[in-house]
């Protein structure tokens, strides 16, 4: 019950010491904190959260709130979010790949339709590379 209370404040402030408290939440050292407030940063397409969480996907290990950051990228909308993802996800891949946490690329994928809308070349150059690991799992 509290949970639900303090999440319906957060999503429906729009006090702006809420948001930046949200904002710079992405760097808590609870990577369930990054998750939950990243995932309210995308709901709210907070526009001033897109460094923030920039800077914590370079950093990111837990592939939960790495999906989540990249959510929220995707909802808000700034292509030049794409370089962030795609940096993480050439540092990280290896391990997806071995540790078969093929529902990152998922996310991922979602998130560059999202932000290469135009041009479509960076979607065209991840599907090269990972659709094989999504075409068993997933329906695309």
């Amino acid at each position: 019950l509290h949970r639900y209370k303090l999440e319906a404040f957060l999503m429906t402030s729009e006090h702006p010491i809420v948001n930046e408290m949200i904002c710079n939440s992405v760097f808590d050292c609870n990577c369930y904190v990054r998750e939950h407030l990243s995932d309210i940063i995308g709901e709210k397409r907070l526009t001033q959260a897109v460094h923030n969480l920039c800077r914590q996907l370079l950093a990111e290990k837990n592939y939960y709130s790495a999906v989540s950051e990249i959510e929220a990228l995707g909802k808000i909308g700034d292509a030049n979010a794409i370089e962030y993802i795609l940096k993480w996800l050439s540092e990280n891949e290896q391990e997806i790949i071995s540790q078969k946490q093929f529902f990152v690329l998922k996310h991922i994928r979602i998130a560059l339709l999202k932000l290469d809308n135009i041009s479509q070349s960076h979607i065209k150059t991840f599907d090269e590379k990972y659709i094989e690991f999504l075409k068993d799992y997933y329906i695309l």
